[in-house]
């Protein structure tokens, strides 16, 4: 009986290893065809990756000489105006900050003044019982961009014909529009997905609530889409400074009509 017993335990534990196996080797190969579709390389290349995964998270204590970072100013905060990426403002192809580093030693870049920021951001929404902030994405150069918006070109093609490049720009920005060149700001998430039900979350209730406290604004608001032109994105924040973002929050304004009221005054 006992002999019978292990034999059946062991046919059963072959049994799962072979279909964690065959569900693993499956994915692989769901990846490695829609990204064949996408015209994307699954191998990192100028920073970018198809499933930017493994998410950074970040476990420091937000006090200036406890991050890790050098930054120890505030040179973003300080400008009278805060740069304005998008469509009809747009970055050169060969447009890098020089402060970028590492966000928690992960592949995620940011400038140092934004890293710190986010640092504390992230720290606060834990200690306030939001769980942990994982970085999907951040700094991204003109080349992965390019990638980017040319893959959902292809993939709007059959569907909208000659609008396929002002449709895929919705939802992907065109080369040198997107604020991820900018190395300002992040998509941030507290799982590996990026959803507009993220809002519904205790984290992202929290980060609409209090990002400006911290120097960030969600960038694409809800309400906003007809001047962004982006759709809702309550996950992708961007850093101004707490003197920009407080009066952005408090007037429920998006970044083009802060730009153009700074700018008439």
């Amino acid at each position: 009986m006992n002999r019978f017993l292990s034999v059946l335990i062991f046919l059963c534990a072959a049994g799962t290893l072979l279909s964690v196996s065959v569900y693993h080797d499956h994915e692989k190969q769901r990846e490695a065809e829609l990204a064949e579709k996408l015209n994307i390389s699954l191998k990192e290349d100028d920073g970018f990756s198809f499933t930017e995964i493994p998410a950074a998270t970040a476990p420091f204590v937000p006090e200036l000489n406890g991050t890790g970072y050098n930054y120890v100013g505030t040179n973003i905060a300080e400008e009278e105006i805060p740069l304005l990426v998008n469509e009809y403002h747009r970055l050169d192809e060969d447009y890098e900050a020089d402060d970028l580093v590492s966000w928690n030693g992960s592949e995620y870049r940011l400038r140092e003044e934004v890293c710190y920021f986010l640092n504390c951001l992230a720290v606060a929404a834990e200690d306030d019982g939001c769980g942990t902030m994982n970085v999907l994405s951040a700094y991204r150069p003109y080349s992965s961009q390019e990638r980017l918006y040319t893959a959902r070109v292809n993939l709007f093609r059959s569907r909208y014909g000659d609008q396929a490049e002002v449709e895929a720009a919705r939802y992907v920005m065109y080369p040198g529009a997107s604020e991820h060149q900018t190395g300002l700001c992040a998509d941030v998430s507290n799982g590996y997905t990026l959803t507009t039900g993220f809002v519904r979350t205790k984290l992202g209730a929290w980060i609409r609530d209090h990002a400006h406290e911290y120097g960030f604004i969600v960038r694409y608001p809800k309400d906003k889409v007809d001047i962004t032109k982006v759709t809702y994105e309550p996950w992708h924040i961007r850093y101004v400074g707490v003197k920009h973002a407080t009066y952005i929050y408090e007037h429920g304004l998006c970044l083009e009509e802060y730009v153009e009221m700074l700018e008439n005054q």
